[in-house]
């Protein structure tokens, strides 16, 4: 099975932007440790700084849902969802 992409693009209010990246980094590396995943990077837009950006990549379905189970995933994103103004979040299949 190919792996999974997945793109989060997350604003927030002037306000909360120093906040929210502070607890977007806390996912970075118990993310980045976990088994399923091959890639998860945090970005931050060079011309708005209440511009989050997130890329994501799983080696499989099964690997997300464990990703979305973890406590550092089950703490942090409602704080971050609680504070945002816009999100989008993409979910992308491998080609190659």
């Amino acid at each position: 099975m190919s792996h999974i992409g997945l793109t989060a693009s997350i604003k927030v209010p002037s306000e909360h932007a120093e906040t929210v990246c502070e607890l977007l980094t806390q996912l970075v590396e118990p993310s980045n440790a976990e088994a399923g995943c091959m890639m998860f990077e945090l970005y931050r837009d060079s011309d708005d700084a209440n511009h989050f950006f997130i890329m994501e990549k799983w080696q499989d379905q099964q690997a997300i849902e464990f990703h979305q189970q973890t406590p550092h995933f089950q703490t942090v994103v409602p704080q971050i969802l609680a504070l945002a103004s816009e999100k989008t979040f993409k979910t992308f299949s491998a080609v190659t």
